[in-house]
C-alpha cells in the first residue's frame, strides 16, 4: 500500500520572519506549517512540549548517539546559529565520540532562535530557542545527561574562550576598541593552548578542521 503526505503550500522562512513584523500570529501558524515540513529532513521532532519522542534511528549503534542539531535555516542564522554550532562543535569536540553537533533544517519556530534540539539515545530530550551565549549552550549541554549517559567533561579554557568573546562582543559594540582587542587576544590564547594540548585518540590535523579552529578564526576576523 502506498501512502501520501500531503503539506498546504507555505512561505519561505525568510518570508515567514516578514510576517512577524505585521501579522505575528500569522507568522506563527505559517512557521509551524513550515517546520512540519522540513521534518524529514532535520529528523528531529518538531513539539512544543519537554516529553521524549522517538525519531527515526535504526541501528542499536546510532542509538549510543547524542546528537546536538542547530538550525541552520535563513531566519536563524541572521540570529547567529552558525556561530552557535561552532561553539557547541569546539565545546564538545573531544569530550565523546558520541557526541555529534550538526546544522539541520527548521523547528517552526522561525524568528525565536537560533533553535536547538538535542537528541539522546533516539529521542529528542528538547527543543531549546535563542540559543544565542554561554549560559544558553551550557543549558542545552545538560539534557545530554540521562539515566544511562553522564555529562560530557567541558575544557574549562574552552568556556571561559567563549565567555571571553562575549564579554569582547560587547565591548566592540560600546566602541571600547582597544578592550575589545585585548579581550579577544586572551580568546585566541586560550583557543590555542587547547589546540596545542590534543590528545588522542583526536588527531591535530582533524582538530584543525573542528569547531576549535573555526571559532579561533572567527576570533582573528572580530579582532580585525
Amino acid at each position: 500500500m502506498e501512502l501520501m503526505f500531503i503539506c498546504a503550500p507555505v512561505l519561505p522562512s525568510d518570508s515567514i520572519n516578514q510576517l512577524g513584523k505585521t501579522c505575528p500570529a500569522l507568522k506563527k501558524a505559517s512557521a509551524k506549517l513550515y517546520g512540519a515540513r522540513t521534518w524529514a529532513c532535520n529528523t528531529s521532532i518538531n513539539s512544543t512540549d519537554t516529553s521524549q519522542k522517538q525519531i527515526g534511528i535504526q541501528t542499536e549503534a546510532e542509538k549510543q548517539v547524542a546528537v546536538i542539531k542547530v538550525c541552520g535555516n535563513i531566519t536563524c542564522k541572521k540570529q547567529g546559529s552558525i556561530l552557535t554550532r561552532t561553539e557547541f562543535q569546539a565545546l564538545l569536540q573531544q569530550s565523546s565520540p558520541n557526541i555529534r553537533v550538526e546544522s539541520c533544517g527548521c523547528f517552526g519556530r522561525c524568528g525565536e532562535g537560533p533553535n536547538v534540539n538535542v537528541i539522546v539515545g533516539g529521542y529528542s530530550r528538547k527543543i531549546t530557542e535563542g540559543v544565542r551565549n554561554l549560559d544558553t549552550i551550557l543549558e542545552c549541554i545538560q539534557f545530554l545527561q540521562t539515566d544511562s549517559t553522564k555529562l560530557p567533561e567541558l575544557d574549562n579554557r574552552l568556556v571561559e574562550a567563549i565567555r571571553g568573546h562575549e564579554k569582547a562582543k560587547k565591548e566592540a559594540e560600546s566602541d571600547q576598541t582597544k578592550s575589545a582587542i585585548e579581550s579577544y587576544n586572551q580568546v585566541i590564547d586560550l583557543l590555542d593552548q587547547c589546540i596545542q594540548s590534543i590528545q588522542p585518540p583526536i588527531a591535530k590535523e582533524d582538530i584543525l578542521k573542528s569547531g576549535v579552529n573555526e571559532l579561533r578564526a572567527r576570533m582573528l576576523c572580530n579582532r580585525a
